[in-house]
């Protein structure tokens, strides 16, 4: 079980055991911060099948990305998705939605835009870059 709490400008993941207490093996005491700024507001969770944590969140007001972080299975930033453990998906002006993980391990996350309507879907390659072969360069419009 997995839990997430934003403070100040560090988001924080957190594992718990079956029975609710909080798992000491997991980043440090059983949290594992996020990089400083990543994110402002967290929407969704997800395993990858090699064990990876991705969560999907949102960038501080100003700069307005949607990010992708990764944390390895034992709660550390793994450097080997995106940049530094994070996928930033340039969608200022777009709010992230929700995520959804392939079979292949390929990564979908969903925009919308409030002042328009428009939705927009987003493909990550397993690695959190984006993945270019989808759409036009690696998003579609949606609606």
């Amino acid at each position: 079980m997995l839990g997430l709490s934003i403070s100040g400008l560090t988001m924080y993941l957190s594992k718990y055991n079956a029975e609710g207490t909080i798992d000491h093996s997991f980043g440090t005491n059983g949290i594992a911060p996020g990089p400083t700024g990543a994110a402002s507001e967290v929407l969704k969770v997800e395993s990858q099948s090699n064990g990876r944590l991705l969560v999907l969140a949102q960038q501080p007001v100003g700069s307005g990305n949607t990010v992708v972080l990764g944390f390895t299975n034992t709660g550390v930033l793994d450097n080997t998705f995106g940049v530094g453990g994070v996928a930033t998906i340039p969608t200022s002006g777009q709010i992230p939605t929700t995520m959804l993980l392939l079979p292949d391990n390929k990564i979908l996350v969903m925009t919308t835009t409030f002042a328009t309507g428009e939705s927009r879907i987003y493909r990550l390659n397993p690695d959190g870059t984006i993945d270019t072969a989808f759409g036009t360069g690696g998003s579609t419009l949606i609606a």
